[in-house]
């Protein structure tokens, strides 16, 4: 089930335009997923189309990587912030409609994935 989210994802990045930030359960479910998508290939295949990002318990390095994911998203490049629900990240940050377009929230304990892309329309405010 993990190489098929993960393969979701890489999906994902190749038709969403800007940015994609998904959210896990956990900093060690989030870690643990990373490993073994990053064993996989995955994460090699999300960076042929979008930026990755992660966020960490540090406050100085999320910040540092959440300043790089906006400017990915500004120039064109678009990315993937890999973050944690109820995490620095979810709590109070508002992503404005360039910056995330697409929001995933990965659930391996429960066979579940809610994905939600906005719709954005020229001119919509």
């Amino acid at each position: 089930m993990t190489r098929n989210y993960g393969n979701m994802l890489v999906e994902l990045c190749s038709i969403v335009p800007d940015g994609i930030v998904v959210f896990f359960t956990s900093y060690s479910y989030m870690e643990t997923i990373i490993s073994d998508w990053d064993g996989m290939g995955i994460l090699r295949q999300l960076t042929k189309n979008k930026l990755v990002f992660i966020e960490t318990k540090d406050v100085v390095e999320t910040t540092l990587a959440l300043d790089n994911y906006r400017r990915a998203c500004d120039s064109g490049r678009g990315a993937v912030f890999l973050s944690v629900a109820r995490g620095k990240v979810s709590e109070g940050i508002n992503f404005d409609r360039l910056v995330l377009v697409c929001l995933h929230y990965l659930n391996l304990l429960l066979p579940i994935a809610y994905v939600c892309c906005l719709d954005i329309m020229e001119g919509a405010s």
